[in-house]
């Protein structure tokens, strides 16, 4: 999992609550390899130790996105009482979420 990434575009306006999506990149193709819908307006993006999961925030629909890295598919929703989820760590074992 060394030579791919997750970026986070921030693609919906106040205007336009579209869904937004993570896109995996990979170093070694310079492109974008492939695209996952997520929540709306997608920020923060963690990677967890293992490379299993990757964790999103969407800010605008106060949730977070747990993909699965393998098949590349939103496998859990978790919905936030806390408003507009800005950013996301993991402890270095991968079990708890902050």
């Amino acid at each position: 999992m060394s030579n791919r990434y997750f970026a986070a575009p921030r693609s919906a306006t106040s205007k336009d609550l579209q869904p937004g999506r993570v896109e995996r990149s990979r170093f070694s193709a310079c492109g974008i390899a492939g695209r996952i819908p997520v929540g709306n307006f997608p920020h923060a993006v963690n990677v967890a130790s293992t490379g299993r999961h990757v964790f999103v925030t969407n800010a605008l629909s106060n949730s977070i996105s747990i993909i699965d890295a393998k098949c590349n598919k939103v496998i859990r929703t978790i919905n936030l009482k806390a408003q507009h989820p800005l950013g996301l760590a993991l402890v270095a074992n991968g079990s708890l979420l902050r």
